[in-house]
C-alpha cells in the first residue's frame, strides 16, 4: 500500500536527514581534521545497519559495483556490518505451524529451540524428521515480516530511482531504474526458501560426478516459501585445515570448483565466503552450503568473460580494453577512448608484472581495477559481468584464507580455455 511506502519514506528520511545535513560540514573541516570525516564515516555506517536487511544489503551490492560508484566510497561502503537479528522461539514455531499444522512438533520435526545461526533473511535450527526413517535436517526459518519488509523497500527504492533518473547528470552515468531492478532480482529470490531449495537441486546436479563437491539435499516435501528443510551436513569450518598442504589442497578444489561454476555449469553460487564452506568428514572434499544468491550466465556473457580473460593472459592490454568498449552498453566520448586503452594496457602490464599470484595481486584486483577504469571513462558495462566479479572476489578471498600463494593463472586457464560459450 502507498501509506506502508511513505511511512518507510519518512523513517528512512528521519534517519538519514542528519547525515546528509552535517556532511558539508564535516568535509569542509576534514582538511584540517582528518578524523572528523573518520567519525562521520562510522556514524554514516551505524545509520545505515539500522536502516534494515534489504538497504544494508543495497549498499553491499553497491560497495562491489566500482564500475557505477567512486572507489573511495565502495572502500568505505565494504566496511558495512549488520548485527542479524534473532527472531524469538514462538514465533518460529509459529511459522513451522502455518506450514505444517499445529501438531508438526509431534509428526513432522523435533527442533533444537537454540538456532544454530541467524542472517539478515531468516535463522538456522538443527533438528530431525519424525517418521520410521528420521533423518538429522538443518531448518531455515525467514524472519517474521521480512517479506513484507523487501517489498515496501523495494517499492521505495523504485520511487526515489523514478525520481533520481529525471536528472539527465545522473541517469547518463547511474540509470538508478536499472540499478534498481538488478538489485531487485537479486535479493527477491533469497526471501523464497522454494528458490534456494531449487538452486541446491541445480548444483547437485552440476556436480553429481564430482565425490569432491556437494550440496545439502533439500527435503522437498518439507520446503515452503518461508521454511527450507535440508539434510544436515556433518563437517568442520574449512578455514580450521591446520597442514599447510592440506590448505593448498582444499583451496584449489574450492576455486577449480567455482570457475566450473562459471565457465561450465553457467550457474554460480555467490556467496562463497569461508562461513559457507564445510570440509568434508572425509577432511579431502566440501561442503558448500547457503545457496540462495545463485545466478545463471548467459553464453554471450561467458564468451565475453572467456576472450577478456584470454586476452589479459596473453598481456594483450588494447585488445581487452578494444572488448570493453565493443560490449560497453553506453556510447564512449571518442577523447575518452585513447585514455581507457592506455589505462586498461597499465592494469594488464601490472598483471604480468605480478606474475598473477594471489599475495601479489589477485583476480578480483585486477577485475577491479578494470571496473574502476571503466567508471572513471564512463564504460558502462553488462550489469552481469559485475556480478560475476563480486561473485569471483568472494570466492577469491577463501583462496587468499587458505593458500596466500596459490598460483591462479594455471589453475584457470584450462577451465578458461575448455569454456563453451
Amino acid at each position: 500500500a502507498w501509506w506502508e511506502v511513505a511511512l518507510r519514506g519518512c523513517y528512512f528520511l528521519f534517519g538519514t536527514a542528519p547525515l546528509v545535513l552535517t556532511a558539508p560540514i564535516v568535509w569542509a573541516l576534514s582538511y584540517a581534521f582528518p578524523e572528523a570525516a573518520d567519525r562521520w564515516w562510522h556514524w554514516a555506517l551505524l545509520v545505515a545497519g539500522s536502516q534494515g536487511p534489504i538497504f544494508v544489503k543495497l549498499l553491499q551490492w553497491a560497495a562491489m559495483r566500482v564500475d557505477l560508484f567512486p572507489t573511495f566510497l565502495c572502500r568505505k561502503l565494504s566496511n558495512l556490518h549488520f548485527n542479524a537479528p534473532q527472531h524469538e522461539w514462538n514465533e518460529t514455531a509459529e511459522a513451522l505451524a502455518n506450514a505444517f499444522g499445529p501438531d508438526w512438533n509431534t509428526h513432522v520435526l523435533s527442533l533444537e529451540k537454540k538456532p544454530l545461526g541467524s542472517g539478515c533473511i531468516a535463522q538456522v535450527y538443527k533438528g530431525e524428521t519424525i517418521g520410521k526413517d528420521p533423518k538429522r535436517v538443518a531448518v531455515k526459518v525467514v524472519h517474521p515480516a521480512v517479506r513484507r519488509r523487501a517489498e515496501v523497500d523495494v517499492e521505495l527504492l523504485r520511487y526515489c530511482a523514478a525520481l533520481m533518473d529525471q536528472l539527465p547528470m545522473i541517469r547518463d552515468v547511474l540509470n538508478a531504474g536499472e540499478c534498481v531492478d538488478e538489485f531487485a532480482s537479486r535479493v527477491q529470490p533469497q526471501i523464497d526458501m522454494r528458490a534456494e531449495a531449487l538452486n541446491l537441486w541445480k548444483f547437485r546436479a552440476n556436480f553429481k560426478g564430482n565425490a569432491k563437491i556437494s550440496f545439502p539435499q533439500p527435503v522437498e516435501a518439507l520446503t515452503s516459501e518461508s521454511i527450507l528443510v535440508e539434510e544436515y551436513q556433518d563437517g568442520q569450518p574449512v578455514l580450521n585445515a591446520c597442514d599447510d598442504s592440506h590448505r593448498r589442497e582444499l583451496a584449489q578444489l574450492g576455486v577449480r570448483a567455482f570457475l566450473e561454476m562459471v565457465f561450465n555449469h553457467h550457474f554460480v553460487h555467490g556467496d562463497l565466503h569461508p562461513g559457507n564452506v564445510l570440509m568434508g568428514s572425509d577432511g579431502d572434499s566440501l561442503v558448500l552450503l547457503d545457496a540462495g544468491i545463485a545466478f545463471s550466465i548467459e553464453p554471450k556473457q561467458i564468451r565475453d568473460m572467456r576472450d577478456l580473460f584470454q586476452a589479459i593472459a596473453r598481456g594483450d592490454g588494447q585488445m581487452a580494453g578494444s572488448l570493453l568498449i565493443e560490449r560497453s552498453q553506453s556510447l564512449v566520448e571518442e577523447e575518452k577512448v585513447e585514455k581507457f586503452l592506455t589505462s586498461i594496457s597499465n592494469v594488464v602490464s601490472d598483471v604480468h608484472r605480478s606474475g598473477l599470484r594471489l599475495e601479489r595481486l589477485g583476480i578480483a584486483d585486477i577485475l577491479v581495477d578494470i571496473l574502476c577504469t571503466c567508471y572513471e571513462c564512463r564504460v558502462r558495462l553488462d550489469p552481469k559481468f559485475a556480478t560475476i566479479v563480486s561473485s569471483i572476489f568472494v570466492a577469491e578471498g577463501l583462496g587468499r584464507l587458505l593458500d596466500p600463494h596459490m598460483d591462479i593463472l594455471r589453475i584457470a586457464t584450462p577451465v578458461i580455455l575448455r569454456a563453451s560459450g
